[in-house]
């Protein structure tokens, strides 16, 4: 219930709680509840937090979005998360 998957691919062993709508999810990535991830690559192993939202972004692996952020990148020129890091 809550939950909206659109055009998008969610690779195995994702947790999906939030809405993903025009992204690629790599394996393992977490979505909690409530976020909203849109027009974004988000690659393996990462972890958005419960009322994030993302619009062009590119998580690279085992990045993590902590505490209700709202991370919007432009069109043309997404924004980039590091391997590995917190935001």
């Amino acid at each position: 219930a809550g939950v909206s998957v659109k055009n998008s691919m969610v690779s195995n062993g994702c947790l999906v709680e939030g809405d993903i709508e025009n992204s690629v999810i790599g394996r393992g990535a977490i979505i909690k509840k409530g976020a909203v991830v849109k027009n974004c690559i988000l690659l393996s192993g990462c972890k958005v937090s419960a009322g994030s939202h993302l619009e062009n972004v590119i998580l690279d692996k085992e990045a993590r979005v902590e505490k209700h952020k709202e991370l919007i990148g432009d069109k043309d020129s997404p924004l980039y998360v590091k391997e590995g890091d917190v935001v």
